[in-house]
């Protein structure tokens, strides 16, 4: 997107803490790195959110302009100020600070280690909910709203106990076997601010991060060109002309096998289950948590969304090697 708006004459920029070089076309200001804190305003998601805002405060009068506020947190160190993890933990826990997921199992901790890793993630967030609160105040103050696009995303969630693990994947250097790709982990936020959209909405409807770019290009007017592109606009969404823009929505990561994962609404399944295993399936609307493999009960659901991944891993023409990885129909075998 902002090599097709620089075309176009917009101002694009990229506030992030952790990038020196140039990121795509967008010319990166700062790199900080980890040290300890004196004060809330030396955390990195506070000065990314100062300087955004100050970039806002410099170039509101430029039309159109495009900028791209990566806060990274609450990636781990979460390392918030002690009197916010104070809000969460009651567990009474006066040993190290647990500011570090181990990437492996909960049980390793033990209950009060693991109540004050919970209560930092979750200070954490409330210290990043609270800066990106004083980048949409500057964006009100400015007057921005009544003519700019805000969305607000992530890239994936973390496991702080849940399905007995901490962390968003396994790294151990001696197990390859992938982790499931739960909820916690692949069901991310999307929110979307526009004049043209109608406020206090929330929306069911399938979505991925690939329907970023279209959905940018329409409310933008930036013309789509020759790109190739595997997301879908979410304006017939966001207007109310349509109901669900896609059937079903996939994910993955790059780490190992990829860990491939399906969902329709109603149920998920995960081509990989627990330890990197046999596939999983969930009905969702039953078992929203994800604790009971129901694959052998529902024989043809599993067979359905086995064939609706086969059949996207057809349509982005996904390499032979790592089809194979996968099995004949999108996943191990199911008998």
């Amino acid at each position: 997107l902002p090599p097709r708006m620089e075309v176009d004459g917009a101002k694009t920029r990229v506030d992030p803490h952790i990038a020196k070089t140039r990121f795509g076309n967008l010319a990166t200001l700062h790199a900080w790195t980890n040290r300890d804190w004196a004060w809330e305003e030396d955390r990195f998601c506070v000065r990314t959110a100062q300087t955004a805002s100050r970039w806002l405060e410099e170039n509101r009068g430029c039309e159109p302009f495009l900028l791209w506020v990566d806060f990274f947190d609450a990636h781990e160190p979460w390392d918030p100020p002690e009197h916010l993890v104070g809000r969460y933990d009651s567990s009474g826990y006066d040993g190290s600070p647990m500011i570090h997921p181990n990437y492996g199992p909960a049980t390793a901790y033990t209950k009060e280690e693991l109540a004050n890793l919970q209560a930092h993630y979750a200070a954490e967030i409330y210290l990043v909910n609270k800066w990106i609160g004083y980048v949409l105040d500057k964006i009100e103050e400015l007057g921005l709203f009544d003519n700019s696009v805000v969305i607000f995303t992530s890239d994936h969630g973390m496991f702080v106990g849940e399905h007995n693990r901490t962390g968003k994947s396994n790294i151990h250097p001696e197990d390859d076997r992938v982790w499931p790709l739960y909820e916690e982990i692949s069901h991310i936020p999307l929110l979307i601010a526009a004049p043209e959209v109608a406020g206090g909405q929330r929306v069911s409807a399938l979505t991925q991060s690939v329907d970023l770019l279209p959905t940018l290009m329409a409310l933008t007017g930036v013309e789509k060109s020759d790109l190739t592109m595997h997301g879908h606009s979410l304006m017939p969404l966001l207007s109310g002309s349509a109901a669900r823009p896609r059937q079903y929505a996939f994910s993955s990561t790059f780490i190992r096998n990829g860990g491939p994962t399906v969902t329709d609404e109603r149920w998920t399944y995960l081509a990989y289950g627990e330890h990197g295993g046999a596939p999983e399936l969930y009905d969702m609307q039953t078992d929203p948590q994800q604790q009971t493999n129901v694959i052998g009960e529902h024989p043809e659901e599993t067979r359905r969304m086995q064939q609706a991944l086969a059949d996207f891993l057809d349509a982005v023409e996904t390499p032979e090697e790592n089809r194979a990885l996968l099995g004949p129909v999108g996943g191990p075998d199911y008998n």
